[in-house]
């Protein structure tokens, strides 16, 4: 991805056969600014009713390169990590690491291809 960055002006990110981006880099990067991604990292299994009881108003994905870790998408960090908190208290579960992640064409092309959850 830091190739394309460097060297290309537009980019078409394609999902499923689907185009879902056809956009400058300037406007990708623009219309993602609104929006955060959390990471957490656990030291436990995110299993299904684990995560059916997270907070409704956290949307997140499962990581594709690490395992127990989310990444939740955001228009409010604070009250997101505050939430993951609580929930982690209620459950018992140990948090490794929790941290935002830099909106680079990475973070762009997978929330834009990665499927959320909000259950």
């Amino acid at each position: 991805m830091q190739e394309v960055e460097a060297l290309c002006e537009r980019v078409i990110i394609i999902n499923k056969g689907k185009i879902v981006a056809d956009e400058s880099l300037a406007n990708l990067n623009t219309m993602s600014k609104g929006r955060e991604s959390l990471i957490v990292s656990f030291t436990e299994n995110l299993t299904a009713e684990l995560l059916s009881s997270l907070p409704p108003i956290l949307m997140y994905k499962k990581s594709r390169a690490a395992q127990n870790t989310l990444i939740i998408e955001t228009d409010s960090p604070s009250e997101a990590r505050k939430q993951i908190v609580q929930w982690c208290l209620e459950k018992e579960l140990n948090i490794i690491s929790l941290h935002n992640e830099k909106k680079d064409l990475e973070a762009i092309f997978q929330s834009l291809t990665l499927p959320i959850h909000s259950d």
